[in-house]
């Protein structure tokens, strides 16, 4: 089943349903979901997310309980870090799932390029193999990264990330290319949308995502959408909720 056309149905919808008289600084403030570490939105303070993923298919189901965030050293560099507890649930007869840790990552962007609205930066990040082989985790991977954010209206922004990962399989590494894109729109003075893509060319993995970004306080914001695999690596769907704070 071909469930691309769905998703794009939808977020016309959700484009076309209403727009707010927004500055493109302002997006600044709404992070990415997929894309979180390859992003080149600028942080004035330390801000981290909550978030909770469960995805299911025809042959598996996964689960993310995990915390990540990234804290501006200097106004143009920034180190992240995310870690948390997965599972991995096969819908084979007679072998159980397995869950624990995740691999902690460690990030860093640098901020080199921001004429006018537009924003463009670079970095990388590493896995500390802290984290369950049964599902999955257990490796040392490392990459470099590449991001833009360009405005194309007052309430419309662009994203871009293009990034070269080295995927440790084995006793081997492989290379990967990530390939990740969206829009952010803002639809309401305190409610965006974020459409994204993710594609991972080692996993052969394709994402779309469409996730709401409501905020509840000036610092906080609640966010919730949904996930649609187009391959047989992803699940089939994926539910995504969070909690987004910028402590200020």
């Amino acid at each position: 089943m071909n469930r691309l056309p769905y998703f794009l149905i939808i977020l016309a919808a959700l484009l076309l349903a209403g727009g707010a008289d927004a500055q493109p600084d302002r997006f600044d403030d709404v992070k990415l979901a997929q894309n979180f570490f390859r992003d080149a939105a600028r942080s004035r303070t330390f801000f981290g997310e909550g978030r909770f993923v469960y995805g299911f298919g025809d042959n598996f189901n996964t689960m993310t309980l995990a915390a990540r965030g990234y804290y501006p050293v200097r106004p143009d560099l920034e180190i992240g870090a995310e870690l948390g507890f997965g599972s991995f649930d096969p819908d084979i007869p007679g072998r159980d799932g397995e869950s624990g840790l995740r691999d902690w990552r460690i990030a860093a962007k640098y901020h080199f390029f921001s004429p006018g609205q537009a924003h463009f930066a670079a970095g990388g990040y590493i896995t500390l193999p802290v984290g369950e082989e049964g599902i999955g985790e257990g490796d040392t991977d490392l990459g470099g990264f590449g991001a833009m954010r360009v405005p194309l209206s007052p309430n419309l922004v662009a994203t871009g990330a293009l990034g070269l990962d080295f995927v440790e399989i084995g006793d081997d590494y492989e290379a990967n290319l990530h390939l990740g894109g969206g829009l952010i729109y803002a639809m309401q003075a305190n409610l965006d949308l974020i459409g994204e893509f993710a594609i991972d060319t080692q996993t052969d993995e394709a994402v779309l995502s469409g996730v709401l970004d409501y905020k509840v306080s000036p610092t906080g914001s609640f966010r919730g959408g949904l996930a649609l695999g187009l391959d047989d690596a992803s699940p089939d769907l994926a539910i995504y909720l969070a909690f987004l704070q910028h402590f200020r």
